[in-house]
């Protein structure tokens, strides 16, 4: 797979990332237990994956690099992949040709328009169907100035060309199975940490899992799992390692994107290979990934669908791992200031997918959740008269979307919410977040795949 070697240097940006003024974030109260479960070393196999891999470059012009084939496949995997995705930047369609019919599988990620020049390499995965005639993936992706979906690729791929996947030496071990059917694979994923810092890693990885089942709705469907392999490297501080971009040497290859510098580039962590990220993710099913760094420094990152890294050491884990997530799952910025983010869409964009903000409060998404008699737009003297700060009443609030463009149209649910400086979450986004769980898991039926929609789904 062709990885971005050579960059030029581009146009100062910022990334997705944490409230700008740590001393000022609010820590989620979270309850301490003391029961801790009892670890199992366990390896899993999942259903056989198609993941395929395009590379953007910098004269906007996507290109099919890489097939693989991995077992990392999960049922909310199969399921999620029958229906259209609402949410996602770039969202991909994949056509299998087979001797019943026609299967269509779709693939979701991303965030705004700066996202395909840190990540550089977009992945999608599909479920794998054995004796297919062909494959055809079609892809779409923002245009970066109108924000309309535009067909980038569509391409008959190479089967000739797929690559298996290779094995690597990890350590797999069971945290908690789900509470509830039908199970999301959440994993943990170890970076940074040395060979002698395995329970280290699967301490913070109790810690995440802790607070992730008493803050976010829809957890009980979590199955947890932590995933170690040492590295030779530590993440270390940000520096320009100066072009062409080395991949990092170890085990999910994470490092700040100095490729793509910005005024705070030193908050977040991106791939510095796709292949070897999404190769180490595949070493265990998931469907939820999130790296465990070993770092106690003040950032995170969090992209649709992509990747969701914070540092395990910080003084505000609970916080970053929260707002992170959040953004893994779609969710937008509802802090002011600290600069542009990658979650800035396109400028001629109408509206925002994104669950949490909007640009046309009169036409509300979360109209239903809003408090009945409300303004909307919300005024500070409505906000009062619901209640104010006791009550965080819901309605359509001027502000969040950082400082992104254009300013003075975003509008947000609530004046206080974990995707600003913390908290909790706020009703809109619990709502939000509730729905991608009952999507991933399966829990939504399922649209028919076959285009016929005569003939049943092929097993592997």
């Amino acid at each position: 797979m062709s990885v971005f070697l050579i960059f030029f240097l581009l146009p100062i940006i910022a990334v997705a990332k944490p409230y700008h003024l740590p001393e000022k974030v609010i820590s989620p109260l979270i309850q301490e237990t003391k029961i801790r479960p009892i670890f199992l070393n366990q390896r899993s196999t999942g259903t056989q994956v198609l993941r395929v891999e395009v590379d953007w470059n910098e004269n906007e012009t996507f290109r099919v690099s890489g097939t693989f084939l991995e077992n990392s496949g999960t049922p909310g995997l199969l399921k999620a992949s029958t229906m259209v995705d609402p949410l996602g930047s770039y969202k991909a369609q994949l056509l299998i040709s087979t001797d019943k019919g026609v299967l269509k599988f779709y693939s979701s990620i991303g965030t705004g328009k700066e996202f395909r020049g840190l990540v550089r390499t977009l992945s999608f995965r599909f479920p794998f169907v054995q004796n297919a005639l062909s494959y055809t993936l079609i892809l779409e992706a923002e245009h970066p100035e109108k924000g309309l979906l535009q067909k980038v690729i569509e391409q008959k791929l190479d089967l000739k060309k797929i690559q298996i996947v290779e094995k690597q030496e990890v350590k797999v071990t069971l945290l908690k199975r789900s509470y509830k059917q039908p199970a999301i694979k959440f994993n943990f994923y170890a970076e940074g940490f040395s060979s002698e810092a395995e329970e280290k890693f699967l301490s913070a990885a109790y810690r995440a899992m802790t607070i992730l089942d008493q803050k976010i709705s829809g957890s009980e469907y979590f199955e947890y799992r932590a995933v170690f392999a040492p590295s030779r490297l530590k993440i270390g501080k940000a520096q320009d390692l100066k072009l062409p971009v080395e991949v990092r040497d170890s085990f999910l290859g994470l490092y700040f994107p100095y490729w793509r510098k910005f005024g705070r580039w030193y908050h977040v962590v991106y791939p510095t290979s796709e292949t070897k990220y999404r190769n180490a993710l595949a070493q265990e099913p998931y469907d939820y990934p999130l790296a465990m760094v070993d770092d106690d420094g003040y950032w995170g990152v969090g992209n649709y669908k992509e990747l969701t890294a914070i540092p395990s050491g910080s003084t505000q884990f609970s916080y970053l791992l929260l707002h992170e997530f959040g953004h893994f799952m779609g969710l937008n910025e509802e802090y002011e200031g600290g600069g542009p983010t990658e979650l800035e869409f396109a400028p001629e964009i109408q509206e925002p997918w994104s669950q949490n903000i909007t640009f046309d409060p009169n036409n509300l998404k979360w109209k239903s959740l809003t408090e009945p008699g409300i303004g909307i737009p919300t005024s500070n003297e409505d906000y009062l008269r619901f209640g104010g700060v006791l009550k965080n009443p819901v309605g359509a609030y001027r502000g969040g979307y950082a400082d992104s463009q254009p300013k003075g149209r975003s509008h947000k649910p609530v004046k206080a919410c974990m995707m600003a400086n913390g908290g909790d979450f706020c009703k809109v986004c619990q709502d939000a977040l509730l729905k991608v769980i009952e999507m991933d898991s399966g829990l939504v039926a399922p649209t028919h795949i076959y285009l016929d929609e005569t003939a049943p789904i092929p097993n592997n």
